[in-house]
């Protein structure tokens, strides 16, 4: 303190003024690490898969990258493919990952046929659907209700990455009650994959989706068994599991 009194003593001596700026804590910078700690927290649920020495990852239903940041945080040297047809998501997708050399990145749907349809756009953007949101969902999620219609491309996963992938690989897809039609658009590729994470409902939140025993039975014929949930959603009204996301692994 002495030392700095002198200090500004001699400055004044020269006639200039010492004054001590207050630098304003950044916030953004602040957010920004606490939302990478949550981050890596998050990924940790995926820590297992270090024992399939996985290559190739594809993420249907990419939103923003939520999915591919955990995984490149627990698998950094994975190849992903991530399809989001949703501009907005899929623009903020881009911006995400435009550093990541071994990410390739899809502005398209993908389902049963090749076609151009209308999505359900909705407010909270992870609850887009192909499908209509029905009462069920509306009344848990209020934040999740208001919808706009948006025009999308689909493609059918088999005609998109044809041929054989780097193995082993991982799929994972989440679509809102659209599984199914990925599923059947698919068959080829599901078929080579090892491990498949997949979004599965208990109770129907769209209008015509298939639930997990219709998933369930899915895999069990394509010779993949069912090992738990990642994580799954409980309905704030009375707490029941609404949807899981299941994991399937191929049988040995």
């Amino acid at each position: 303190m002495v030392f700095n009194l002198i200090i500004k003593k001699l400055f004044k001596l020269v006639g200039l003024n010492v004054t001590r700026i207050y630098k304003e804590p950044d916030i953004a910078i602040d957010k920004e690490i606490q939302r990478k700690a949550q981050v890596r927290e998050e990924a940790k649920r995926f820590k297992w898969l270090d024992d399939y020495h996985l290559r190739t990852i594809i993420d249907i239903g990419a939103n923003e990258g939520q999915f591919a940041e955990k995984i490149l945080t627990v698998l950094p040297s994975v190849e992903v493919h991530c399809f989001e047809p949703l501009q907005e998501a899929f623009k903020k997708l881009q911006s995400n990952f435009s550093k990541e050399k071994n990410i390739f990145l899809y502005n398209f749907g993908l389902g049963e046929t090749n076609e151009v349809r209308e999505i359900f756009k909705n407010e909270y953007s992870p609850s887009s659907s192909l499908l209509e949101m029905v009462e069920l969902h509306k009344s848990n999620f209020d934040y999740a209700v208001n919808v706009i219609p948006e025009t999308i491309e689909l493609r059918k996963l088999d005609e998109v990455l044809p041929g054989s992938l780097n193995k082993p690989l991982l799929v994972k897809i989440d679509v809102q009650g659209y599984e199914m039609f990925v599923l059947k658009g698919g068959y080829s590729v599901i078929r080579q994959a090892d491990i498949v994470i997949i979004e599965t409902s208990f109770y129907p939140l769209y209008l015509g989706q298939a639930l997990f025993d219709d998933i369930y039975e899915y895999f069990k014929k394509i010779g993949f068994g069912y090992y738990g949930n990642v994580e799954q959603l409980v309905a704030p009204s009375d707490h029941k599991v609404l949807q899981a996301d299941a994991i399937f692994i191929r049988n040995q």
